[in-house]
């Protein structure tokens, strides 16, 4: 608002009239306090009557003089009505103007001016400091003008545990209620937004009526979701209110006619009768109680189009009922929704007649695809269409996502304009959890709801998040870091959501396919925390906690989870490689990333803001679900002598460098097998360099890796180029030569290398002039690598012009990095040139967004050189269609074809939408003799439903960005790290679970028995363990323990059985014996066997005699890895008897270790045989306790 001619100026201390009618609503009132009170904030101003400085606020109507000098005409519409929830804020004759259309136009209008003033929509909820000024000043003639695209723009506050303990320890609260509402309620305004669907996992917001009052005084809607019919929050209100009336016998089925029926209406109607005199909308239709199947016990006994014809006219009865209710109670027309959702949505694709005055709320797939568009039909409907959306979610086992939302900015644009490009306009709600940490997310989901529309005079910064960030955090920290801190945060959710936090699994990350995935990602997260701590630093001491919970503390907690995952991973790769002496280094870094992320957890909750946030982010508790834990780390369970082991990029044993736009980098790894200290040495051609000048010669302790690069020959010097140039008869371009590597005087491995890097840009650049290409287009072809060819989307403006061809590049949004290139109508096509360094038969692998269209089909068709169109089809056009799961964990839809024949040179690849909203981030070829090409090939040969085992390969499309980027990991000192950014800090030990001995069936149950450990510094080696199993195990004190892994000695008192198909056991690290225990587990994917056919655990124990108790401490990931059962002498007890016949796996199981009670049996005194058979791969089994009681 500041120009040079200072119009209008508050300096501090002034005096300031506010000036308003008394008419105004209690909503404004309350806007007003908080505007009084944030010119005390950012002034010190005295706001009192007669003030020097005069600010008139009101709503259209209720103040006469402001109706008189504000230009309120801006306002209306073309019809010449007033938009809704519009605003104007206006400098004329030396006083401020804020004027609304209604009440929250007018509240809107206020806390615009308040965040310009300097105090920041999350000065609550994220300690952002409200900034002192000495003076504001509003230029002459200012005159901003506002209103919404979306009409309702709402949150659903979902998932909400963690929410409600920090309530218990701030506000003073037993559960979530006026307090907590009162600052979310203003957090939401402030931000522009008008709807919510409360709470309901923790309590009722209908059960305190002070609640809906509240939010009518401050001026939100409320709503509820597809589960919870006109208002009632049946989770937390229905049972509770059948207890209040005394009813007993009634379901919530209204199939049931007669008193069941009623009582139903009632429980409704008491709803509508409470909430009759507030803005509230209403849920109209029918499902079971807590997100659960539409109820119809009637209806039992019809099948097919029968069942589905009475579903169809009993939903009908319900929304009818509801419909009467509701015009009998309430005087006015309230908004109204329906939800398509579910089992729900089959009935309104079968004919379900949905009245006019209801709108229609879509879904997306709860990863941020929206699902279906609405049709002709459904856009021309009065009441609209709305979506409900997600940026957090409680998911069916691995695949929840409540700790960080790392879902792109661009990802959520993209798809929500979409969607108010087809009609979706109506109303917007989106899951956003507990609210932190997702203040990043919010932010833009407001604004962009709020300019939806892309209206010319509007300023559209959240259709280029880079702007939208920079605004953003510019505007609550000083030294305006928006410009440094924007695009790494960008890279950072475009990194992370390649996997997300609570995705993380084994081998999500390839470190051997054509380089190291897994590091450069490593390095990636380590550059942007070291750029974001460094801004961290810089800020004022009040400045930092807001920063850390915004920003900072996400990455860390990525770049730890990563670390937990890379070290784990690397050392069951170094076992497999021999590298022993490794494995248990890597080991142990994995447990230090681990413990680091706790301490992080630990300073967020107890330290940060003295501890205010304490018990808001705890993803390592349930509920909610937890996030990803324990990654299964491989010690060696032998000493190996010392031998120099060499491993090579790719496990190629010769390398070619052909493309020198890109890392153009190669590796080999020198490790020790054994313990100790070994010499090497590395003989290379001169115009090969090492990067990061390690020694070519000297003592080796631990593995290193030597990263190759080519030095252009133009760079050597001219007696160097000839000492090494090529006698190749073919070209004088290509260099040839070895790497020799030495252990002492010993030769170990000659690799053959060769530099064709000049040879293919000269080849490169006579073709494109051949093919008339542009200067651009010949700069972006991709050239063939090793087998391999990267088509990158980020290049399409380069290579083609867009707009015409009806395709659009969206930045931030391809797949772990670049852009994402999408189709706007079919037919729309793409060229691209790439070159093949050698002929062959290749596969083309496609990197499609995940993009879903429920009621269509998403087809491409690729061709090369203008040859025959192939078309590739995903048939993951829905939730749980196809490979659904796997492309939402790893966010990416991979699409195959093969194109034979292919000729080396240059050649055009075309890419033509066959339907709308097609997109992708790359294409990837690769030569069918590959390792790459031939997992493909097979796929196309055996389209099976991808599992996530089948195919670990995450990427490999990308191509590094520079050599530095194939280095290991740096070895941060991770002690040293925690104790500078969060002090001395000490994690309680992790607590060891115990499932109880009565527990009901249902699986939502938190009812795990609790034990904190006390320290200990006990610990055990691998040979100890198998040690264990030269005698039978022994009872002492009642007592009878077994460690699981001493079966892998194979003695005749402890062994392992392979399953009938022949799947061996392997082994891990466990939280036994403070993290040096071991567990036994299947390694392999979704595998699982009858009881009988099952790989199985032995052990013979020696008992004193009696009842005992046999209890088995598992890893369970999930249900599907949950099922296994106990032999005793030789019997195998079936599943189904376990633990009383109740489920083994409970939510509250989900990535931990836990103790179950699963069977008791008598056992005469003397020798016995105890096994475990595991039903499903991948649960995993440390201890097995037999306890006498």
């Amino acid at each position: 608002m500041k120009t040079e001619e200072k119009a209008m100026v508050i300096r501090e201390y002034s005096k300031v009239e506010l000036v308003f009618s008394s008419s105004e609503s209690e909503a404004v009132k309350i806007a007003l306090v908080n505007l009084r009170r944030d010119l005390i904030r950012t002034l010190d101003c005295s706001v009192t009557a007669g003030g020097i400085i005069r600010i008139l606020v009101g709503t259209v109507g209720n103040l006469p003089e402001l109706d008189k000098k504000a230009d309120i005409s801006k306002l209306q519409a073309e019809d010449g009505t007033y938009r809704k929830e519009a605003f104007l804020i206006q400098e004329k004759d030396g006083e401020l103007l804020i004027a609304g259309t209604d009440r929250r136009g007018t509240i809107y209008g206020i806390y615009d001016f308040c965040e310009w003033l300097g105090v920041s929509p999350w000065y609550f909820f994220a300690d952002v400091p409200v900034r002192r000024r000495s003076e504001a000043v509003i230029e002459s003639g200012y005159c901003k003008v506002d209103y919404p695209s979306v009409e309702y723009r709402g949150i659903f506050i979902n998932d909400e545990e963690e929410l409600e303990h920090w309530v218990w320890r701030y506000m003073g609260e037993t559960t979530i209620g006026v307090k907590t509402y009162e600052k979310i309620f203003e957090l939401l305004l402030r931000l522009k937004l008008n709807y919510i669907w409360p709470a309901m996992h923790v309590n009722s917001f209908n059960l305190k009526p002070e609640n809906g009052a509240l939010a009518n005084r401050m001026g939100i809607v409320v709503g509820t979701s597809h589960c919870d019919m006109l208002m009632r929050s049946n989770n937390r209100e229905w049972k509770p209110w059948l207890a209040k009336k005394g009813y007993t016998d009634v379901e919530y089925d209204f199939s049931i006619p007669g008193r069941n029926r009623e009582i139903l209406k009632e429980y409704w109607r008491e709803s509508v009768e409470q909430n009759r005199d507030f803005e509230v909308s209403y849920t109209v239709g029918m499902r079971g109680i807590h997100d659960s199947g539409f109820e119809t016990k009637s209806l039992e006994g019809l099948t097919g189009e029968k069942l589905l014809k009475a579903k169809i006219e009993l939903l009908e009865s319900v929304m009818a009922a509801q419909q009467e209710i509701l015009s009998e109670t309430l005087d006015t027309e309230p908004m109204k929704t329906f939800v398509p959702y579910k089992e729900v949505l089959e009935l309104y694709d079968n004919g379900l007649n949905v009245p006019e005055d209801l709108t229609l709320i879509w879904t997306n797939d709860n990863y941020g695809y929206v699902r279906r568009y609405p049709g002709e039909k459904e856009k021309a409907r009065k009441s609209g269409n709305g979506i409900y959306y997600h940026n957090s979610y409680w998911a069916p086992p691995g695949a929840s996502y409540l700790f960080i939302c790392s879902i792109p900015m661009s990802h959520t644009r993209n798809e929500l304009l979409k969607a108010y490009k087809e009609g979706i306009q109506k109303v917007w709600v989106t899951n956003f959890g507990a609210i932190k940490p997702l203040e990043q997310q919010l932010s833009f989901y407001a604004k962009l709801a709020w300019e939806a529309d892309e209206e010319a005079n509007r300023d559209l910064e959240t259709f280029d998040e880079k702007i939208f960030l920079t605004r953003w955090l510019d505007s609550m920290f000083t030294g305006q870091p928006g410009k440094a801190v924007a695009p790494l945060l960008l890279e950072f959710d475009q990194l992370t959501n390649a996997r997300k936090l609570e995705h993380m699994d084994d081998d999500c990350f390839s470190q051997t396919a054509f380089g190291d995935e897994a590091a450069a990602r490593m390095h990636r997260y380590e550059y942007i925390c070291s750029e974001l701590e460094k801004i961290y630093e810089s800020l004022p001491e009040q400045e930092k906690d807001a920063f850390f919970q915004m920003v900072l503390m996400k990455v860390q907690a990525a770049y730890f989870t990563n670390g937990m995952y890379y070290y784990a991973d690397r050392s069951r790769l170094c076992i497999r490689q021999g590298k022993n002496s490794d494995a248990k280094r890597y080991t142990d870094k994995s447990h230090e990333f681990d413990l680091a992320r706790r301490k992080l957890l630990y300073y967020y909750n107890h330290v940060m803001s003295n501890g205010k946030w304490n018990g808001i982010l705890t993803p390592e508790d349930f509920p909610p679900p937890r996030t990803a834990m324990y990654p299964s780390c491989q010690v060696p369970l032998h000493a190996a002598a010392d031998r120099l082991i060499v491993t090579c990029w790719n496990n190629q044993s010769e390398f070619t460098f052909t493309d020198s736009k890109h890392g153009n980098a190669k590796w080999i790894e020198l490790a020790n097998a054994g313990d100790g200290a070994l010499p090497y040495k590395i003989e290379k051609p001169e115009w090969l360099e090492i990067v990061g000048a390690l020694p070519t010669e000297g003592t080796l302790t631990k593995e290193t890796r030597f990263v190759f690069s080519v030095i252009p020959q133009d760079k050597l010097a001219e007696a160097v180029r000839s000492e090494n140039a090529s006698n190749d008869a073919q070209s004088s371009l290509v260099r040839h030569g070895t790497i020799t590597i030495f252990s002492g005087t010993q030769k170990i491995a000659v690799i053959p290398v060769t530099d064709e890097t000049d040879d293919v840009k000269d080849s490169v650049q006579k073709d494109a002039e051949d093919a008339k290409l542009t200067k651009d287009q010949a700069a972006h072809v991709a050239i063939e690598d090793s087998g391999r060819c990267v088509i990158e989307a980020e290049n399409g403006t380069a290579v083609s012009k867009l707009d015409a061809a009806n395709w659009k590049i969206i930045p931030h949004l391809g797949r772990s990095q670049g852009s994402l290139l999408e189709a706007d109508t079919p037919g729309a096509q793409w060229s691209c040139p790439f070159y093949l360094t050698q002929g062959g038969d290749f596969v083309l692998e496609l990197h499609r967004f995940p993009t879903l269209c429920s009621v269509g089909r998403i087809r491409i068709g690729i061709s090369v050189d203008n040859g025959e169109m192939n078309v590739f089809e995903s048939q993951s056009t829905d939730e749980h269609r196809a490979n659904w799961k796997h492309n939402i964990l790893n966010n990416v839809d991979k699409l195959s074809g093969r194109f034979t024949g292919l000729a080396a040179g240059l050649h055009k690849l075309t890419f033509t939408a066959i339907d709308p909203y097609v997109s992708f981030t790359r294409a990837v070829l690769y030569d069918e003799k590959s390792e790459a090409g031939k997992q493909l090939s097979y796929q196309l040969t055996s389209p099976a439903k991808l599992v996530d085992g089948d195919y670990k390969r995450s990427n490999l499309g990308i191509v590094l960005s520079n050599p530095e980027c194939e280095m290991l990991p740096e070895n941060i000192d991770l002690d040293a790290y925690c104790e500078h950014w969060y002090g001395n800090v000490t994690p309680e030990p992790r607590p060891v679970l115990y499932l109880p001995l009565s527990a009901g069936k249902d699986t939502l149950e938190d009812d795990d028995i609790i034990i904190r450990q006390e320290e200990s510094s006990d610990v055990i080696t691998p040979q100890q363990i198998l040690e264990k199993a030269g005698n039978p195990v022994t009872e002492a004190n009642g007592i009878i323990n077994i460690d699981a892994a001493s079966a892998m000695a194979q003695t005749a008192f402890a062994s392992t059985h392979d399953s009938a198909d022949g799947i061996s056991w392997s082994y891990c690290d466990s939280p036994a014996y403070n993290e040096s225990g071991l567990a036994m587990y299947i390694e392999q994917e979704s595998l699982s066997w009858s009881e009988q056919e099952a790989p199985s655990l032995h052990y013979t124990v020696k008992a004193q005699g009696g009842h005992y108790r046999i209890w088995v401490h598992t890893w369970q990931w999930g249900d599907d890895c949950s099922h296994y059962t106990v032999g005793v002498d030789g019997i195998i007890v079936p599943e189904k008897e376990l633990y009383g016949g109740r489920p083994l796996w409970k939510y509250s199981s989900e990535h931990v270790w836990k103790w179950a009670p699963v069977w008791e049996c008598e056992l005469e005194k003397g020798q016995h045989e105890i096994s475990v058979h595991s039903i499903n791969s991948r649960l995993r089994i440390d201890q097995i306790r037999l306890e006498k009681v």
